[in-house]
């Protein structure tokens, strides 16, 4: 079977002979886009191929908000022509991308985005953060009923989600929320790393990286991928203590000069010492970090 063969099934009418075919098409194009941000042969598949590979729960890919990058740029290649994509977006979108699960900063993006109706975007961003203000009581019962759209079901994302809460005044900054289970602290030397999601401080894009270093845990800040302009940040690190208090670890500056740089800014071990087992609360290691950009350019 091939991408254009499994294409082809999946715009059979469904029926009762065919259903197997079928099945088995869907799950040829699973197992061959796995990898979405390496696959071009993504952008060439049919709305029917697309969505059978955005329904599933684990597709390897970093963020809900890749997921909404790779619709795009499939409509974008399908519909040339603004009014159809826009059309085209509108009937399909919140079938492909579980926007709920988005960053608060994509999804401002979304709200800008000329591809997608502006009534349209604002009610999709809308819901999506009224969801992430929901008790996690309520999200779970979201994602319990979602059977139809599973737009409320989070996906085993390669990447960690963060909370980002951004500034301009007095100075640019953002303030990251990022929480390791600590089960996942103790599975790091058989993971290798743990990376959040990107987010940004202005328009450069970071991410947070976590490995494992002898016996303790190493979180450093890093560059994601190109950076956009020499830029002095000073980092203030804290984590959650059982009254629920954040502590401050570490406060430091740093100049980054080159995409792909990193800096150290947490140490810790999940079985004792600095931080022994009673500071993950609710098994939870919270961890806050803000940054502050000092000089650009």
């Amino acid at each position: 079977m091939t991408t254009e063969s499994a294409s082809l099934y999946l715009d059979i009418p469904m029926g009762g002979g065919i259903r197997p075919l079928i099945e088995k098409a869907k799950e040829f194009l699973v197992a061959h886009h796995m990898d979405l941000i390496e696959s071009d042969e993504i952008m060439y598949l049919s709305i029917a191929g697309l969505e059978a590979i955005l329904s599933r729960d684990d597709i390897q890919v970093a963020s809900e908000n890749r997921v909404y990058e790779i619709v795009l740029r499939w409509a974008r290649v399908q519909y040339p022509q603004k009014e159809d994509r826009r059309a085209a977006l509108g009937e399909w979108i919140t079938h492909l991308v579980r926007f709920p699960y988005m960053s608060s900063q994509m999804l401002e993006k979304v709200l800008a985005c000329e591809d997608l109706d502006h009534d349209f975007s604002k009610d999709i961003v809308n819901g999506a953060l009224l969801f992430k203000a929901e008790p996690l009581c309520r999200k779970s019962a979201l994602a319990l009923s979602s059977s139809s759209n599973r737009r409320y079901i989070e996906r085993a994302y390669t990447h960690k989600p963060a909370k980002v809460v951004e500034f301009d005044h007095p100075r640019p900054s953002c303030i990251v929320y990022l929480c390791l289970t600590h089960q996942e602290c103790k599975e790091l030397p058989e993971s290798g790393q743990i990376c959040s999601e990107e987010f940004h401080l202005q328009e450069q894009p970071f991410f947070l990286v976590a490995t494992q270093r002898g016996t303790r845990v190493e979180m450093f800040l890093r560059i994601y991928k190109t950076l956009l302009a020499r830029m002095t940040v000073e980092m203030e690190f804290a984590y959650r203590r059982l009254d629920r208090r954040f502590v401050v670890d570490r406060s430091t500056k740093h100049t980054f000069t080159d995409g792909g740089a990193s800096v150290s800014v947490l140490n810790f071990s999940p079985t004792g010492g600095l931080y022994p087992d009673s500071y993950f609360v609710d098994d939870m290691f919270h961890l806050r970090f803000e940054l502050t950009l000092v000089k650009s350019g």
